[in-house]
């Protein structure tokens, strides 16, 4: 498990595999491991979400603009020949910019597999 907010500035090692985090300033995750890279466009998560006809069952009580959503619906995951990543958010905020779909904050961490 590796957290998505931190963003390395070099190489960080842990049982011989090496990893480097990001976030971009348009919550683009990316992640290298071992020199494969996986990248997370929150954007299309933000649009998808926001699109979704049932998403007022998801109201939060307290805040008409929260929304308690399955842990289903913030899992994004990317697999390669060596490696599994879910992408799991705790929390995503996303917002109305001009016409489109803008993610304002995300945090969760990355779940990886090695499949060899």
């Amino acid at each position: 498990m590796v957290d998505i907010n931190a963003a390395d500035t070099g190489l960080v090692k842990f049982d011989g595999v090496s990893f480097k985090r990001k976030v971009s300033e348009y919550k683009i995750l990316s992640l290298g491991i071992n020199g494969e890279a996986f990248i997370f466009d929150d954007t299309t998560l933000a649009i998808e979400l926001a699109k979704r006809k049932d998403l007022d069952n998801y109201r939060a009580d307290y805040n008409d603009r929260t929304y308690l959503v399955p842990a289903d619906m913030l899992t994004l995951t990317k697999e390669s020949k060596n490696y599994k990543v879910i992408v799991h958010l705790e929390n995503f905020s996303f917002g109305t910019v001009g016409k489109g779909i803008k993610p304002l904050y995300v945090s969760g961490v990355y779940l990886i597999k090695k499949l060899k």
